[in-house]
């Protein structure tokens, strides 16, 4: 196809993932309980998705809004993105409510 299905053009425009950036990627728990169990984020080995002076926690991805929708395939937030395409496709689509047999 040449072009995205109306539907999901209009999903596009709803521009969700500049709504997702503004939230920033802020740590659920104290910093220090990901310090105890969990490797830096700082290692030379780790890549640096959001910049080389992002080396970790918290994420400011607000400056992302507008110019880059590709990051937030790395974040937590790309299952929300996920769930509310699900939701747009399954109301458009009626997924849940047609007979393959």
């Amino acid at each position: 196809m040449k072009e995205l299905p109306v539907w999901m053009q209009d999903f596009n425009n709803r521009k969700l993932v500049d709504s997702l950036y503004r939230l920033n990627w802020n740590p659920k728990e104290p910093i220090e309980v990901y310090d105890q169990y969990c490797d830096t984020n700082d290692n030379a080995y780790k890549s640096k998705p959001f910049g080389k002076d992002a080396l970790t926690r918290p994420y400011s991805l607000d400056h992302f809004a507008g110019k880059d929708y590709s990051r937030i395939t790395i974040t937590p937030f790309a299952n929300n993105l996920l769930g509310e395409l699900a939701k747009a496709g399954d109301t458009v689509l009626k997924a849940g409510k047609k007979r393959f047999y």
